[in-house]
């Protein structure tokens, strides 16, 4: 079970041999692969694990391959940085670095607790897992989602775009590796995995969830808000804001899905046309039988 320091033998573990802490960098350590053993082949050793106190309310942390320069997303934050003492975060290290942590100052919870245990990072696969601490996890577009709040029952959700009708647990149009988990207290806090590579994460009734990624590296933003409106108005900060588009651009919308014949669309046109609704169509076909039906 994903989170359980039994999951993986001891040789498979990463291990921590040095830290340096500063106020400008609160926490960067190196990871060593304990043995070359491994279960995908081509590990990473060492690793970096740096973290960035970047605003009160926004922590980055990221694991990297200090020897190789792997894709990363060219994501700019503004982040003016401040200090230990400034955030509303605690981040820390178990006692036998088996562990890594951030915690909400103001309540003590542990909002994210990664054991190294689960930690893989080879050439072609990359793992961490996380425990949440509360089963109100929310997010991870886009998907045909069977409620708003996630299921723990050891749900997996790929994260991969394809152009396809929407289905139950199916990739579609976008990707958003980010997810919101309200608290037991209310609180709510969000997560950010910024990862352009095809992935996929998996929630397990511990709770926890453990995200799976093909390449790139493991870029992860985690906002305190503590309210769920702070916590997409401090996303929305980082990644940028939503534009508003244009008035003119704005109309109707046929989907290219549920046309079983070109008669069947041609009757769609037309009937969008006798009754003066603009619209536009979605792809090239579309628009060359929209021209020829008006042609005929």
């Amino acid at each position: 079970m994903a989170g359980s320091p039994e999951t993986f033998p001891e040789l498979l573990r990463y291990r921590l041999v040095t830290r340096r802490t500063t106020d400008a960098l609160p926490c960067a350590v190196t990871l060593n692969k304990r043995q070359a053993l491994s279960l995908f082949g081509n590990d990473i050793s060492p690793v970096i694990l740096e973290v960035e106190f970047q605003t009160r309310d926004r922590l980055r942390f990221r694991l990297y391959d200090p020897n190789r320069q792997r894709f990363e997303v060219p994501l700019k934050t503004d982040s003016p940085g401040v200090t230990a003492d400034e955030a509303s975060y605690d981040v820390e290290f178990a006692d036998n670095s088996s562990h890594f942590r951030i915690k909400r100052k103001s309540t003590g919870t542990v909002l994210c607790d990664s054991p190294l245990v689960d930690l893989f990072f080879s050439k072609q696969y990359l793992q961490i897992t996380t425990t949440v601490p509360s089963t109100s996890v929310y997010g991870f577009g886009e998907h045909e989602h069977p409620s708003f709040k996630h299921s723990m029952d050891f749900v997996t959700y790929g994260m991969f775009s394809r152009d396809q009708a929407p289905a139950p647990f199916a990739n579609l149009y976008g990707v958003h590796p980010f997810y919101m988990c309200v608290e037991a207290d209310s609180n709510a806090h969000g997560v950010l995995l910024l990862n352009s590579n095809a992935q996929d994460v998996s929630l397990s009734p511990n709770p926890s969830l453990t995200f799976h990624t093909i390449g790139g590296i493991l870029d992860f933003y985690v906002f305190l808000g503590p309210t769920p409106e702070n916590v997409i108005q401090q996303y929305t900060e980082a990644i940028g804001r939503p534009h508003m588009p244009a008035y003119w651009s704005l109309g109707f919308h046929l989907s290219r899905w549920g046309y079983g014949s070109i008669d069947v669309l041609k009757k769609t046109v037309n009937r969008m046309h006798y009754c003066d609704i603009p619209y536009v169509s979605m792809d090239f076909s579309v628009c060359m039988l929209i021209l020829q039906s008006k042609v005929q």
